[in-house]
């Protein structure tokens, strides 16, 4: 008997696009799956549509609920789920007919293998076309291992980051309670991930895009400045350094540590126009850390830099040297990182 793989499936005002998905998983040729399909208030027929399948089907579980977001509809898979092994899959994505079994012949092939990771196709919606294969390091890797590089932002992070390409053991979900943080918009799948890799002994990644990430227009007009954005690289940021001691090991130095502290805010601001950053850092300097900015600046007043590039770091330019120094940071941390280091960390 093959072991049940548990799906779960957030949907919401997915009309056009949840049919794919689900005939994608009709078609796996692993069959022993349950499908936790869960509608989060739609306002268009993505229930009716998620329904009729379900009734045509009973691996499809159909559950509707108000709409909550889609970490706590994923929390209520997670807490529905029977299945030996569990996966997250978005409505509006597929999967190739190998998808299911690839990644539980990952697992199964090591005992000691904790979660499979798969690559994936970016897929243009508006072409109809495969446009990327995401992909990275293949092979077997210790969980500690995969957590210093998804934290530090050392490798294969698009790979390893999400939630909808990989086989997750479901009782090491239910023994330590990993849930999404429900309060987070974003990165939530990033920090479930880090706990998960936190109790595995080994992953492993295989490469072979069997799983289709469908990327829209909209997409590409969705990276303008969002100051709720911000805070939450900075609670994502203050949550894994409150985690940082039970998981990174002593082998990180101090340099890290400081690129950790504010690698965050660093990922958003990279995708966001300089303008309204600056902007926004005008009326929120007092919602970071202002401790560490001034210990920045005073240190920039010991490094070589010139009389005139201090001028820029310090003063009215405070919001410039909020930006330059964590978009930066490399740069700028070359200017006072030796003198400075133990004063910020």
């Amino acid at each position: 008997m093959l072991d049940t793989v548990s799906v779960i499936i957030p949907a919401y005002n997915v009309e056009k696009y949840i049919s794919r998905c689900l005939e994608s998983l009709i078609s796996q040729n692993y069959k022993n799956f349950e499908a936790i399909v869960i509608d989060d208030g739609s306002t268009d027929s993505t229930s009716c549509i998620i329904e009729e399948y379900s009734r045509k089907d009973p691996r499809i579980q159909f559950i509707r609920k108000e709409n909550s977001g889609v970490s706590a509809t994923r929390n209520l898979g997670l807490s529905l789920a029977k299945g030996k092994y569990l996966m997250f899959f978005d409505s509006d994505d597929f999967m190739n007919p190998n998808h299911i079994s690839s990644l539980i012949e990952l697992l199964e092939n090591e005992e000691d293998t904790d979660c499979a990771i798969n690559g994936y196709s970016l897929y243009s919606q508006k072409n109809h076309k495969v446009i990327k294969i995401v992909e990275g390091s293949e092979g077997k890797f210790s969980g500690q291992e995969l957590v210093e590089r998804l934290i530090l932002h050392s490798g294969d992070e698009r790979l390893i980051s999400g939630v909808n390409n990989k086989l997750y053991i479901a009782h090491i979900i239910q023994k330590y309670n990993l849930k999404l943080d429900e309060s987070i918009s974003y990165g939530e799948d990033w920090l479930f991930n880090i706990e998960y890799y936190n109790r595995c002994r080994f992953i492993r990644i295989h490469n072979l895009p069997t799983s289709n990430y469908v990327q829209y227009e909209e997409d590409r007009l969705s990276t303008r400045f969002n100051p709720n954005g911000l805070r939450i690289a900075i609670f994502i940021r203050n949550r894994i350094m409150s985690l940082f001691p039970n998981i990174i090991s002593p082998a990180i130095n101090s340099r890290q540590l400081l690129d950790l502290k504010d690698i965050f805010v660093v990922k958003y601001a990279r995708s966001r126009g300089l303008r309204g950053f600056l902007s926004f850092c005008d009326s929120t300097m007092k919602d970071y850390d202002l401790d560490l900015i001034e210990s920045i600046n005073k240190s920039i007043d010991k490094t070589s830099l010139t009389k005139r590039d201090k001028s820029l770091l310090k003063g009215e330019h405070n919001k410039f040297a909020f930006y330059m120094i964590f978009h930066c940071l490399p740069y700028i941390a070359m200017c006072y990182i030796k003198r400075a280091r133990h004063k910020i960390i």
